[in-house]
């Protein structure tokens, strides 16, 4: 009984040296689910945010052309049969804005 308490507290502490077997098994698991925690932070601070911005914004941009709307900020969406010039600068400025933020990750990769 208490070899069972002992290996389940090693579980949770992430101790590999006393046990073999199935707690190998679950911890190498763990480990591989916390590299991809670490990966998944990792992509959320800079320089690699500004990429996911760009690639969304300019996505985003793509998708209001083709559909004909594009929804401004703060407001409600603009249409490009009833008011093209609007809808057109807000397209643009959409690209503009995922440009930018591309730009950016890449003046921080290969700029310094």
């Amino acid at each position: 009984m208490s070899g069972n308490i002992k290996q389940q507290i090693a579980i949770r502490d992430g101790l590999t040296a006393d046990f073999a077997g199935s707690s190998v098994r679950v911890l190498t698991l763990r480990n591989h689910f916390m590299r991809k925690r670490r990966f998944c932070i990792l992509l959320l601070t800079p320089p690699y945010i500004f990429l996911i911005l760009g690639v969304v914004s300019i996505s985003a941009a793509a998708v209001f052309t083709c559909t004909g709307k594009v929804w401004v900020r703060f407001n409600d969406w603009v249409y490009r049969a009833k008011e093209p010039r609007w809808f057109w600068w807000e397209a643009t400025l959409d690209y503009l804005i995922g440009i930018c933020f591309m730009g950016y990750f890449l003046y921080m990769i290969y700029g310094h």
